[in-house]
């Protein structure tokens, strides 16, 4: 009798430790796919940057209406992109101390620097700004 109640708790234990196991297993999974999901949104965060900054200087060199559009556009993208990106990580685990006191730019002081650099140099012509 003894050793059936022993092989019972046995079987309980070790039941009780795969699922155990099997839920942290799906919850690092989860937080793994979830931060593929925060990086690749923010490679394409700094690939309408690049654009951006390309449309500004393409802007500045040649003076077309196109590169100007270009750049709104990728600035307008931009700031859906941030939004994307803030909404994926507002379900993170709260940071360290540490972390925390890096304040991210907001996507208006981004906009502001990049208009500025669009329209600034040695070659930049200087146009009325267009809403």
């Amino acid at each position: 009798m003894a050793m059936a109640v022993l092989a019972v708790m046995l079987i309980l234990t070790l039941a009780a430790a795969v699922f155990v196991t099997g839920r942290l297993y799906r919850n690092a999974h989860q937080w793994t796919l979830h931060t593929y999901q925060v990086r690749e949104q923010i490679l394409q965060l700094v690939g309408r940057f690049q654009l951006a900054e390309m449309g500004a200087r393409s802007y500045g060199l040649t003076g077309r209406d196109v590169a100007f559009q270009q750049y709104w556009r990728n600035i307008a993208a931009v700031e859906t992109d941030t939004e994307t990106l803030a909404g994926l990580v507002t379900d993170n685990p709260p940071r360290s101390p540490r972390r925390s006191s890096c304040k991210p730019r907001s996507a208006r002081s981004a906009r502001s620097s990049s208009a500025s650099s669009a329209i600034t140099g040695p070659t930049a012509r200087r146009r009325p700004m267009r809403t």
